[in-house]
């Protein structure tokens, strides 16, 4: 989803949601980032599904830019997270 579409469902102008979130200090990418990180997270310690897959379904355009969002936020790989959630 982009901006514009997730204010429309909560009710607000997109400008107005984006200030909102840059006045508790985050942003819509932020946000959206770490939910789809999120999602991963769970997919990853819950199914076999391949990287190039999660990335796919989560929205990310390619897998590098995937793992690479993964590792900002989590310090791990696919498969070092995958290994540690399964431990």
């Amino acid at each position: 989803h982009d901006l514009r579409a997730v204010a429309l469902r909560v009710g607000r102008p997109a400008e107005r949601l984006a200030r909102e979130l840059l006045d508790l200090g985050t942003s819509f990418s932020a946000e959206q980032r770490t939910a789809r990180i999120g999602l991963a997270t769970e997919l990853l310690a819950q199914t076999d599904l391949k990287v190039e897959s999660i990335a796919a379904d989560i929205g990310y355009a390619s897998k590098p830019s995937f793992i690479a969002a993964l590792r900002d936020l989590t310090g791990c790989t696919p498969s070092g997270l995958r290994a540690m959630l399964r431990d």
